[in-house]
């Protein structure tokens, strides 16, 4: 084993020594209400900031979170900071990918322009997680055409608060109405190389991303539910069950996600979820109404599935079927 498996493992084991011995605290006081994100932010950031690696920042946030919408947040700030490894740690990200016609390349109508060691970049992307609470923006964008005819996307960092961005967020969801949605217009954005993400970003970052966010989400809830499980008295086996899925679920952030294994197994962990929802239904009548009305509106988020996630699947069984 090398110097660096040796220290990794120390690390997750060092993490896992202080969750547990938190599960197991007593003296440990329930959340307090957390009336907006800026709350969940003052409470659970210093705490993810304590920690290096990223699940388990998720693990943390979702821990120190009072529902679902923030245990969503601390999953996707953490997944975005897996992925992209020299972003600040603190503030929200948004990854802004989706425009009108899609989230593949082809889709792209948002664009770069080189101008003396910066891109300007024009254009308008569609269903961005956080809209206007975010502080710094991951901007895809059409950089050139490559010989085989596909758009090269190039990524941007790009702060909330530049001249020619616009935010307009979207109507609340039906579901984590905590965190808004928007648009972006993006009108002559001076953006410096050193903010660039060069190479193909849809195959290196994009792709990827889409695949493994879910991982770092589910990770985050599991730990807001181990909160509410210990805050209400639970039964053991019950927590137990969480604690052997969320280690499931931090394992599977490790693995490589769009390799068939990975997404196979990923599909059982939410089939898994779903099923100990399922037993689990009648304890939310211990929980307070309000957060028991929160978790039946966001509860579906740990195990459902999306058209994308549905086709990975369908590739990667068919990826056996055909040996």
């Amino acid at each position: 084993m090398s110097q660096g498996d040796q220290g990794n493992r120390g690390t997750e084991k060092h993490f896992w020594d202080g969750f547990f011995e938190l599960l197991y605290d007593k003296s440990d006081l329930r959340v307090e209400e957390q009336a907006s994100v800026h709350d969940w932010l003052r409470d659970a950031e210093p705490r993810m900031q304590e920690l290096n690696e990223p699940v388990f920042q998720a693990v943390v946030g979702g821990y120190h979170a009072d529902r679902v919408a923030y245990g969503f947040l601390a999953g996707y700030q953490s997944a975005l900071r897996h992925s992209f490894d020299d972003l600040p740690s603190s503030g929200l990200v948004a990854f802004c990918v989706s425009e009108k016609g899609g989230a593949k390349p082809t889709a792209f109508k948002t664009h770069g322009v080189p101008q003396q060691g910066a891109v300007v970049i024009n254009g308008k992307k569609t269903f961005v997680t956080c809209g206007d609470q975010a502080d710094l923006l991951l901007v895809a964008y059409k950089a050139s055409e490559q010989a085989s005819g596909r758009p090269l996307i190039n990524i941007a960092k790009v702060k909330a608060n530049a001249p020619g961005v616009a935010i307009e967020n979207m109507p609340e969801m039906p579901f984590i109405p905590e965190v808004r949605r928007g648009s972006v217009l993006f009108n002559d954005v001076l953006v410096g190389d050193s903010n660039l993400y060069r190479g193909d970003c849809y195959l290196n970052y994009a792709k990827p991303f889409s695949a493994s966010e879910g991982y770092f989400i589910i990770a985050a809830v599991i730990a807001y539910l181990l909160r509410v499980a210990k805050d209400y008295d639970w039964p053991l086996n019950h927590v137990d069950e969480l604690i052997s899925l969320l280690q499931f679920t931090v394992m599977l952030t490790k693995r490589e996600p769009l390799d068939p294994q990975t997404i196979i197994a990923g599909n059982g962990l939410r089939q898994s979820l779903e099923n100990f929802n399922k037993k689990t239904r009648d304890l939310w009548q211990l929980v307070g109404e309000r957060d028991q009305s929160r978790w039946l509106r966001d509860g579906a988020i740990l195990f459902a599935s999306d058209r994308s996630q549905q086709i990975r699947l369908n590739k990667a069984r068919a990826y056996y079927e055909q040996e």
